[in-house]
């Protein structure tokens, strides 16, 4: 099972430093279509991409919230297959720790009109489905060339979910 954890020592040349709360609980899906292709969310805003799920809000649990966010980001129902494990963002500069849990899920037949909130319209959300190869690759440019300091956790985190699914779940 997926058990990584993230802190600004993956990034900068500091002592590895663990927050000791947890700010924020997020669910992220490895989210397949029928076809064998991922979905990632592309942002045109600010041109990067991430893996489709959100916070989780108070009372749901990580599949409730996981299920909504899909429906709300892509406009597609879904059934969940498997529980991939978590990640722990330790983001010291800011001093905000992230626990987000890690699922595969696939599309099912229900379509549903996306229902982006006003910041993830302002960036311009769109749903993209390609082959998980490929959805590596880009995370993986996204992290290479990235010097923003949020976007280097948002690129470590998703591609450590779609690399750990791809390697254990999904061949």
């Amino acid at each position: 099972m997926l058990n990584k954890i993230i802190t600004d020592s993956d990034f900068y040349d500091c002592e590895t430093e663990y927050l000791p709360v947890v700010k924020r609980y997020a669910s992220k899906a490895v989210f397949m279509n029928e076809y064998g292709y991922c979905a990632l969310m592309y942002m045109s805003r600010i041109n990067c991409y991430k893996l489709p799920g959100g916070g989780i809000e108070k009372g749901e649990s990580e599949v409730e919230a996981l299920m909504r966010e899909l429906r709300e980001e892509t406009g597609y129902g879904s059934y969940i297959v498997c529980k991939l494990g978590s990640v722990v963002e330790h983001k010291n500069r800011t001093k905000y720790c992230q626990h987000t849990s890690a699922f595969l899920a696939y599309t099912t037949k229900e379509r549903f009109r996306p229902s982006l909130s006003p910041s993830e319209r302002r960036l311009g959300f769109e749903l993209r489905f390609m082959k998980p190869e490929k959805a590596i690759e880009i995370l993986q440019y996204g992290l290479d060339t990235t010097d923003e300091y949020g976007k280097k956790f948002m690129f470590s985190r998703d591609l450590s979910i779609l690399k750990y699914a791809y390697n254990n779940v999904l061949k």
